[in-house]
């Protein structure tokens, strides 16, 4: 038990590394997040057997919400790419219009997403604080 302690407590540690500043990340450190986020999603799901459930269910929830907001935000980045290599093969109005509309609708995505960021990794900060306090 105390090697998977101790492989968790590493991965949470380089996921919340990745996570300093979080709200100066542009695409790429938070696509760097997300990768470390999945890690140690995947790290818990394998070692979930060998420890208490009441002390992986906080932060598995807080690392499952948080993956899945980092992969749509992720997905707003590379749609946001190309949009921009469809901006110089477009030729007409209407090809101009779906582009913008699309660029307006992920960039709504990409702010909602933003804002949920913000209180999923308080979540996943708060975890951290109830996996140190059930002892290894």
């Amino acid at each position: 038990m105390r090697h998977a302690v101790a492989v968790i407590a590493a991965m949470y540690g380089e996921a919340r590394k990745r996570g300093r500043k979080l709200k100066r990340l542009g695409s790429r450190d938070l696509h760097r997040l997300r990768k470390a986020v999945r890690r140690l999603r995947y790290a818990l799901l394998f070692l979930a057997p060998l420890l208490p459930e009441a002390r992986v269910r906080p932060l598995a929830g807080s690392v499952e919400s948080l993956q899945e907001t980092l992969g749509v935000m992720n997905d707003c980045a590379v749609g946001g790419e190309l949009i921009e290599k469809a901006r110089r093969r477009a030729r007409g109005a209407r090809l101009r219009k779906a582009r913008k509309v699309l660029a307006k609708r992920i960039a709504a995505a990409r702010v909602a997403r933003r804002e949920a960021l913000r209180t999923q990794w308080e979540d996943f900060r708060a975890a951290e604080r109830s996996w140190a306090r059930a002892g290894g």
